[in-house]
């Protein structure tokens, strides 16, 4: 109370022990008394300091726990003085402060929501009717993903109006389920069969954002064009000579050897990729016969050597990097054969090809030192492409090492410094407890 005019601190006591006084832990008083009882129980609070008036606060907001109920409601008097008589008082600053950042942790307060003469440059907390209105995702259906986010518990009985959330650490999220889509779109924009599609989808090649089972829209079209592009990359030419060359699906069906393996050795270059004559899209893209067929030869020899891997060991580089969105080029595998960032374990075919492993140790240093567009979006809650666009034109560069670039891939502590947030401890982000498939 300090620092504050007689007149503010009195009226601010009276009005916030008139509200106390409902509280079910204060007895009934009697009309007449209750003037000197407010004063008296809202001087107690204030002179408490403030955590004393927050925890007063947030009694008067449980008692308002209904979908409709909002400010004006929980703090009655409390409110409607600071909101409307006292509003353009500047002795009652401070007390409006306290109030409104108590009701910006409680409501879900939108961007420029004017109150107590106050806004929110972005939201801070969604509910999950603000969310469904903002997205035009029905409440139901949000809600199963929110969930499955850990936004809040499945058993979070609170309205849905007050079925509250952190805002911006699921402002990614958001945005992206309305643009989720049905099998058939993604596997129509990568030209492939529905056999094909269902061989990568087995093989765990692709991903759904959801695993909710009512979804029917739950793969990232971008997912599907990604590996396109990457797929595309390294095609090496048109063929149609069916004594040399079919089709990944042929091979699969004739190897067993699994798509995931298949498209797992094409992007490691164990496997040239080709066009077949006439077809396009995934559909379109084979291997060579001898080279599958020595392919299948050697995993038996790679698995027996995967046995043998020290047990620290937790994916190929090769999958590691796709993980963080590092897809083209081989960038992650340039990247340790630079020796800018480790894998701990290497394994050798009998074709001579070096396979490197990393280790939780070794995904630690990486994120210890690097971002990647999808890390960066991650920890910063953010897009990947406006977080890039930002650093670019703050004049924070890719990382390259000796004219060797290696994509959207930036210094930590030059991120860090641009947006002043600190060095994390890596392995504390969970990078370590990943899964990668297609190994």
């Amino acid at each position: 109370m300090a620092g504050q005019t007689l007149y503010a601190a009195t009226t601010f006591c009276r009005l916030l022990g008139s509200e106390l006084l409902r509280l079910p832990e204060y007895p009934d008083v009697h009309v007449a008394a209750r003037l000197r009882a407010a004063q008296k129980v809202g001087f107690e609070i204030a002179t408490g300091g403030r955590d004393a008036i927050d925890n007063a606060l947030d009694k008067l907001a449980a008692l308002a726990p209904l979908a409709g109920d909002l400010p004006n409601k929980a703090f009655g008097a409390l409110f409607g003085g600071l909101a409307r008589a006292h509003l353009n008082e500047d002795a009652f600053d401070d007390f409006r402060r306290i109030l409104w950042e108590r009701i910006i942790l409680i409501w879900p307060v939108a961007a420029d929501q004017e109150i107590l003469g106050r806004t929110l440059p972005d939201r801070r907390l969604h509910s999950l009717t603000s969310a469904a209105k903002e997205t035009g995702v029905g409440e139901p259906l949000l809600d199963q993903f929110l969930v499955e986010a850990g936004a809040y518990d499945k058993a979070d009985g609170r309205p849905a109006a007050r079925k509250t959330f952190d805002a911006l650490q699921h402002a990614s999220l958001l945005a992206e389920i309305p643009t989720l889509v049905g099998s058939d779109e993604i596997r129509n924009a990568m030209g492939a069969t529905k056999s094909q599609f269902r061989s990568l989808v087995e093989d765990r090649v692709l991903v759904p954002r959801t695993n909710i089972p009512k979804v029917k829209s739950p793969w990232r079209l971008q997912d599907g064009t990604d590996l396109m592009r990457e797929l595309n990359a390294l095609v090496i030419g048109v063929v149609e000579d069916q004594d040399q060359w079919e089709l990944v699906q042929q091979a699969n069906a004739r190897t067993g050897l699994g798509v995931g393996r298949i498209v797992h050795a094409i992007r490691d270059g164990r496997l040239r990729v080709a066009r077949w004559h006439g077809l396009d899209g995934y559909r379109a893209l084979c291997v060579s016969k001898v080279e599958i067929d020595q392919f299948a030869v050697d995993s038996g020899a790679q698995t027996e050597a995967h046995s043998k891997l020290p047990t620290e060991v937790v994916s190929t580089a090769a999958a590691f990097g796709r993980s963080v969105g590092m897809r083209e080029g081989q960038a992650f595998q340039r990247l340790v054969h630079a020796g800018h960032t480790p894998a701990s374990h290497e394994t050798i075919s009998r074709n001579g090809t070096k396979r490197f492993y990393v280790t939780e140790d070794d995904i630690a240093a990486f994120h210890q030192r690097f971002f990647t567009q999808k890390t960066l979006a991650d920890e910063y809650n953010g897009f990947w492409r406006t977080l890039v666009a930002q650093l670019q034109a703050g004049g924070v560069e890719p990382f390259t090492s000796d004219g060797e670039t290696f994509g959207h891939l930036f210094l930590r502590a030059d991120v860090e410094r641009f947006f002043e947030k600190p060095v994390a401890d890596c392995k504390s982000l969970g990078w370590a407890n990943k899964s990668f498939p297609n190994e």
